[in-house]
């Protein structure tokens, strides 16, 4: 950082290779994630690409934070105004799976989105894991963020700057990307406030034909 002009950005800089070195130190040995899995995380990284797309040095942080899909928290991104529930199929997915009570359980005061992102496996020109967080990082830092907060969210999956090459036979593309409004009357739903409190978790599919008045 000794060229470094800027006292910020020489702070930003050291912060940046100081944690790339420590994941050289960061435990190997963690499950590998399922191709189901490396999908779905693909799919939400699009989502926040596209966030910082309008981000500025000032919300850049804040919307690094609102990923929590990794965190297994309920809803993957969490807004002020909004939460955002991000579902990624392939092409000849005729449904996607709700895996519990609170996935599509609003929270009081907030909209509740459903992104459905539909993928397809793309070894040429396709996105992997390696390939969406080296952009993402690159994005952060030319804001000058805090990249520290996209690899402590990877890091609850067991990822880091090492074993992403692990995943990189997985790259996918992208057709369409749908929002449904899940607080419209009607959207099909089991949520926490519509079943019985005997019943402490579900899953269950939901027809994409039979969601499309509610985009």
């Amino acid at each position: 950082v000794k060229d470094v002009a800027s006292a910020r950005h020489a702070v930003e800089n050291f912060r940046a290779h100081f944690i790339k070195w420590a994941t050289l130190f960061e435990s190997q040995y963690s499950a590998k994630l399922s191709d189901e899995t490396v999908m779905g995380l693909v799919g939400e990284l699009k989502v926040l690409e596209s966030l910082l797309c309008s981000a500025n040095e000032a919300t850049v942080n804040e919307l690094l934070e609102s990923w929590r899909g990794p965190y297994d928290e309920g809803h993957d991104f969490v807004f002020d105004d909004k939460t955002v529930e991000v579902k990624t199929v392939g092409v000849k997915s005729r449904h996607i799976s709700i895996n519990s009570l609170h996935q599509l359980t609003a929270v009081t005061g907030k909209d509740l989105d459903l992104l459905v992102n539909i993928a397809f496996p793309d070894n040429e020109n396709g996105d992997s894991l390696s390939s969406m967080v080296t952009r993402i990082r690159a994005t952060i830092t030319s804001l000058v963020g805090d990249v520290t907060i996209l690899y402590r969210a990877m890091s609850q999956k067991g990822l880091n700057l090492q074993n992403l090459a692990d995943y990189e036979h997985l790259r996918f593309g992208f057709l369409d990307e749908d929002v449904y409004d899940v607080l419209l009357e009607g959207f099909p739903k089991l949520t926490t406030d519509n079943v019985s409190k005997a019943i402490s978790s579900v899953k269950y599919d939901l027809s994409l034909s039979a969601l499309e008045p509610f985009i």
